[in-house]
């Protein structure tokens, strides 16, 4: 049995058009399945507990990485496993997963792949899924809804407005122990590669190996920070001079005189003058 939770609202409709075409799928197969519709935020997770709590074994989230985050935190520590429909607009962890874009092939995909136990990250006290940023780029995710009449322009629009008020940051970074300090334009800590819409800003992440990756980058210039962008985005930064990579299983980022927003899996959550991010290994089960 499959339990399908279905975000109407994901991908300015696109979702509906996706559980149209799963449910065709599925009924060609023979594959029985039940379909739960989402009426508000944090309703998912609703959702999820009472189908983990009678029992279920699969549940599958039709939507966009927000849809994926509210079933996840229903079905950490369980024996239930998770399966994702891509159906919303950046659908960043799936990219991670493997799981393909294409409707069709998620779907198949999703009928043939088995639960692997994946990683999850532990951020100041709660439990999220992919990459967590402190810094530069959060700045520009909150500015983009400035820009939005320009559709896909937003974030291009939004970074060069903060590129040139970019608040830089000096911190005292602790990466297992080992102290760095740093003036700093941003952080990203993940588990996956990509966020924010498909920026490859963790090119060698796996959310198997029991691993944070870790990319810091340096304050710099306005024009250095319009060029480091399309790399970052890329994924092709990571041997530019500004950009430090590391790896590890916990770290803490303290700012010495600010607080500053924190960018989790697309919430942004308040701000805060500490970011302590940890590795938990294998605490969630997704069909890969």
């Amino acid at each position: 049995m499959y339990d399908l939770i279905f975000n109407p609202v994901a991908g300015h409709g696109r979702s509906q058009k996706q559980l149209d075409i799963v449910k065709r799928i599925f009924d060609e197969k023979g594959v029985e399945y039940t379909v739960h519709e989402t009426t508000a935020p944090g309703h998912a997770t609703e959702l999820a507990k009472s189908l983990v709590d009678n029992g279920a074994k699969l549940i599958v989230a039709i939507g966009g990485d927000g849809t994926v985050a509210e079933v996840a935190k229903a079905i950490y520590g369980t024996d239930t496993a998770l399966g994702i429909i891509p159906a919303g607009t950046g659908n960043d962890y799936r990219r991670a997963v493997g799981v393909p874009d294409e409707i069709e092939n998620s779907v198949e995909f999703l009928l043939d792949g088995k639960p692997t136990a994946c990683d999850a990250l532990e951020v100041n006290g709660e439990i999220y899924l992919n990459i967590i940023s402190i810094g530069f780029d959060v700045e520009v995710a909150r500015r983009a809804s400035r820009y939005k009449i320009f559709g896909s322009a937003a974030y291009t629009l939004a970074a060069i407005d903060r590129s040139l008020f970019a608040k830089n940051q000096y911190a005292t970074i602790v990466i297992d122990g080992k102290e760095i300090k740093k003036n700093m334009l941003l952080a990203a800590i993940g588990n996956g590669s990509h966020y924010g819409g498909g920026m490859n800003s963790l090119p060698t992440a796996d959310i198997t190996d029991g691993l944070l990756d870790i990319c810091l980058i340096d304050a710099t210039t306005p024009l250095n920070i319009l060029k480091m962008l399309p790399k970052y985005v890329a994924g092709q930064h990571m041997d530019m001079d500004i950009v430090s990579i590391y790896s590890g299983k916990e770290i803490t980022i303290k700012l010495d005189d600010k607080q500053l927003p924190i960018n989790a899996d697309g919430e942004i959550l308040p701000e805060t003058d500490t970011l302590h991010v940890k590795i938990l290994k294998g605490l969630i089960n997704v069909i890969r």
